[in-house]
């Protein structure tokens, strides 16, 4: 997640660079997707984690 994180950054700051536009729009976007992924993978791993202890 956090290299998710430093990347949507990077990005921004580099789309800054080459327009000298800010594009929050574009930035807010990657940012969601790196959460909504980071959230699913610690839900599966909860999951995964809860089953093996069933057995």
């Amino acid at each position: 997640m956090v290299a998710g994180f430093v990347a949507a950054a990077t990005n921004f700051v580099l789309t800054y660079v080459d327009t000298g536009r800010l594009d929050f729009f574009g930035a807010a976007v990657q940012f969601a997707l790196v959460i909504v992924i980071g959230v699913a993978l610690v839900t599966y791993w909860n999951y995964m984690e809860q089953r093996a202890d069933a057995e």
